[in-house]
């Protein structure tokens, strides 16, 4: 299959074209498939997660960063194994060591894999990503600790256009889509 792979190319995926679709819209989704095909084939059964994040970015890696299909392919796969903040941190060092500074798109492509794991952190109560602009709502609970002053001057450092505001006793943060939301959106959660 590697070397049908290697010979071939990925190809299209999703799609009837046969010509590297997979590269800019399935390659999360086909890894995911892949993983639970092999998963019902070993008789392992699909655990239930509540509620998995899904950043909508096209991060991925393009052609001049490896053009080894087979390289590309096991550097997708370590990026969708990356359960946590640590492992995140580990692999990022180890690519930047690896292939030197970063193109744009497997940067974020990696950040969008940082969001996602500091999204599942127990204190964060909602995200949502609207046509305009991402939301983030706090438990209650934290919400009540948090020092609203220190946050609100770490948001306005990084741009007047992200609203903070308190609702329901729970702080909500909303960031336009027109600016690096991702990016602030770390900065915040950090």
């Amino acid at each position: 299959a590697m070397r049908d792979l290697s010979i071939r190319g990925a190809g299209e995926m999703l799609g009837a074209n046969q010509s590297g679709f997979i590269d800019t819209v399935g390659m999360d989704l086909y890894v995911e498939l892949l993983k639970e095909a092999i998963d019902q084939r070993k008789g392992i059964e699909k655990k239930e997660e509540k509620d998995e994040i899904r950043i909508n970015a096209s991060g991925y890696l393009p052609e001049e960063f490896t053009f080894n299909d087979s390289e590309k392919l096991d550097l997708y796969q370590e990026i969708q194994a990356i359960s946590n903040l640590s492992e995140y941190r580990e692999f990022y060092e180890s690519v930047e060591d690896w292939y030197g500074k970063l193109p744009e798109a497997v940067d974020l492509l990696l950040e969008k894999i940082r969001l996602e794991l500091l999204l599942k952190d127990e204190r964060i109560e909602s995200f949502q990503e609207k046509p305009q602009r991402v939301e983030l709502s706090f438990t209650q609970e934290y919400s009540s600790k948090v020092d609203g002053i220190h946050l609100f001057q770490i948001v306005s450092e990084m741009s007047y256009d992200i609203e903070v505001k308190y609702i329901k006793q729970k702080i909500v943060i909303m960031i336009p889509t027109n600016t690096e939301w991702i990016r602030f959106l770390i900065q915040i959660l950090d």
